[in-house]
């Protein structure tokens, strides 16, 4: 009886044990600015500079690397310290705040899956090897123009020739940036292309031609006016870049954002022009995927 009792007590708090919630570790770790890790997320908060450490070694949470998935850096930080996120090799996506001006020696070294970045033109100084081993880097999105970025990239220290060699997306408003990847599927196929879908209040914007050939629609342009003229079973289209009126079949219909060149690119609306051709159209919020049916 009193093993029974024993092992009854034993499972009662094992079961205990497992149920209780993990608890966030963190603390302050320079001059008023505090880091917080709580399941996979690290986020580090405050205003003022990270400092320069020695090592990764030397870092606060440096145990825990290889289990953090994302990084949130807040705004607030104007430095980001040498080695403060070496060998961070499950992190894909990092965000460096609008109030950031320099990124230090090795800060992100050998982040082997790092595949987004984005970057405000603040950053003005990224210091020796700060993104070497980070060759899954595949896109960088920045806030301000292409001809700002080759300025900036003169800046760089040696060993971060990924910046210059990844893919490079560049935004006039930084959160539309940092809203991809967004999925279009058009009657089960996924789009795919160079220049991804972007979020412009909250209208989905996706490239003119790739769109309008996966709905099996014609495509005109007249670089004059700046003018899309499109049809498809019957149906005409027209719009203008910019413009929030579009034509179908010569009636006037008047659209949430218009057409507009991004990256160089003409980006149409998915919905506006879906819809304009009777077709359903499908929005997930929680995985970002339109569906065109």
């Amino acid at each position: 009886m009193k093993k029974l009792i024993t092992l009854a007590l034993v499972i009662l708090m094992l079961t205990s044990l497992i149920s209780m919630p993990v608890m966030a570790k963190g603390g302050e770790f320079f001059g008023g600015l505090t880091w917080t890790l709580e399941d996979t997320t690290l986020t580090i908060s405050g205003k003022g500079a990270m400092p320069d450490w020695s090592s990764a070694s030397k870092t606060p949470w440096y145990s825990s690397r290889a289990t953090i998935t994302t990084i949130k850096i807040e705004e607030g930080i104007s430095h980001i310290g040498k080695y403060a996120f070496y060998g961070f090799s499950n992190v894909a996506r990092i965000k460096i705040p609008s109030t950031t001006s320099s990124i230090g020696d090795y800060a992100f070294n050998d982040c082997k899956n790092l595949e987004n970045l984005l970057l405000y033109p603040y950053v003005m100084e990224i210091g020796k090897n700060a993104f070497k081993g980070c060759d899954n880097l595949g896109g960088i999105y920045y806030a301000g123009s292409y001809e700002n970025w080759t300025w900036t990239t003169a800046s760089f220290k040696e060993g971060n020739d990924v910046l210059k060699t990844a893919k490079l997306y560049a935004y006039h408003n930084i959160e539309d940036a940092f809203s991809v990847p967004i999925q279009v599927i058009v009657n089960s196929k996924i789009l795919k292309t160079d220049q991804p879908p972007v979020l412009v209040e909250g209208r989905t914007l996706i490239p003119l031609r790739l769109i309008l050939e996966a709905l099996g629609a014609t495509v005109g342009w007249d670089p004059d006016l700046q003018k899309v003229t499109t049809e498809r079973a019957g149906i005409k289209v027209e719009f203008v870049i910019g413009s929030k009126e579009i034509l179908v079949n010569g009636q006037k219909s008047v659209i949430d954002v218009p057409a507009q060149l991004i990256n160089k690119r003409t980006l149409v609306p998915v919905r506006a022009v879906s819809e304009s051709f009777q077709l359903k159209v499908l929005w997930n919020p929680d995985t970002h995927t339109v569906t065109v049916n």
